[in-house]
């Protein structure tokens, strides 16, 4: 860890009953677009704990530009009233939640230059190998129409997750911030059950995938009891590691992440609804797994971390702005 983000021993304070607010309810705070959500959440702040995370700082330094530094560093003051200087961390060896007092400006300029140093990470992939029938690939084909077709010609109509690899390594850039990779990427996905890339996998590669994409057409009530075993599938082949070899923390966000591509979950691809938008709020969802409450404006990321904690059996209520005001309406603490 960065000496920079180290706590001190003084500066600890216990986690107790807490809500996690969403930016996009900061926001609404912030330009006073709600005054009765003002109101409850300034009643609430003796009552309940509220605190900033990672997950704020990267919504703030995401697509930074110079000239919005004095509209974020005022929003961020209003925040910072808000959460009483209070920011929730974890302990990288136990995983144990705590807040500590830190100073919002501060963190948000050091993530910032965090981001400036930092390149997106390295994708690294195992090295999975399908021979490809190239006089097969028809509209229907997964590969159709994609960037990854002329390189599988070149590597002699083999498909190998290093292709895939490359590929990403080589456009990241434009794969979690753009939308038109992301989409090639969701599409072909979307595409194994209609092609004749099952029937050319390794028979267990062929049972694991075939499970995997079976789920990504069921209906929510049924995805319930098949999601985590389809992604215990999925990570056999496409990352050959076992999905309990992971932390409940890396499940979290792996999980959310791939929610997009199950069919009550998928949300279509816009300018602004990128992998990188997919990311922060997988970021959200797993800074607020300690929190009573979580609250969002937003009704299809509501749904998606309802879902998540729900088949990790993790307690947090997930509420929009009215289930908020309705459920401490005059302060009365409704369990």
């Amino acid at each position: 860890m960065d000496k920079k983000w180290e706590v001190k021993l003084e500066d600890i304070v216990e986690l107790k009953d807490n809500i996690y607010l969403d930016w996009n309810i900061v926001k609404e705070i912030i330009d006073r677009k709600n005054l009765d959500l003002e109101t409850l959440v300034l009643k609430l702040r003796d009552r309940f704990q509220f605190y900033y995370s990672d997950a704020h700082l990267d919504d703030r330094s995401s697509r930074f530009k110079t000239e919005y530094i004095e509209n974020i560093v005022s929003d961020l003051r209003v925040f910072n009233s808000i959460c009483k200087g209070l920011r929730i961390c974890n302990n990288g060896v136990t995983q144990e939640f705590m807040l500590a007092k830190r100073n919002i400006i501060e963190d948000f300029y050091i993530k910032l230059e965090e981001k400036n140093k930092t390149k997106l990470p390295r994708i690294n992939m195992p090295n999975l190998e399908i021979d490809v029938d190239l006089n097969q690939i028809d509209e229907s084909h997964p590969l159709y129409g994609t960037p990854f077709l002329e390189k599988i010609k070149e590597n002699g109509g083999v498909w190998s997750n290093k292709i895939t690899e490359k590929y990403m390594e080589e456009n990241k850039e434009k794969f979690f911030s753009g939308h038109s990779e992301y989409k090639i990427f969701r599409n072909i996905i979307s595409k194994f059950e209609n092609s004749n890339y099952l029937e050319n996998c390794p028979k267990e590669d062929r049972e694991n995938l075939k499970f995997f994409v079976d789920s990504l057409k069921v209906e929510e009530e049924e995805l319930v009891d098949r999601f985590i075993p389809s992604l215990v599938n999925f990570y056999k082949v496409s990352m050959k590691q076992d999905y309990n070899e992971y932390s409940l923390d890396q499940k979290l966000i792996y999980s959310y992440m791939l929610l997009d591509f199950f069919k009550p979950f998928k949300d279509k691809i816009t300018k602004k609804n990128t992998m990188d938008n997919v990311r922060r709020d997988a970021n959200h969802l797993f800074w607020a797994q300690k929190a009573n409450y979580l609250i969002t404006k937003d009704a299809k990321t509501a749904k998606k971390m309802k879902f998540i904690y729900g088949v990790f059996g993790i307690e947090v209520q997930v509420l929009n702005i009215d289930g908020f005001i309705e459920k401490f309406n005059d302060c009365n603490f409704k369990k």
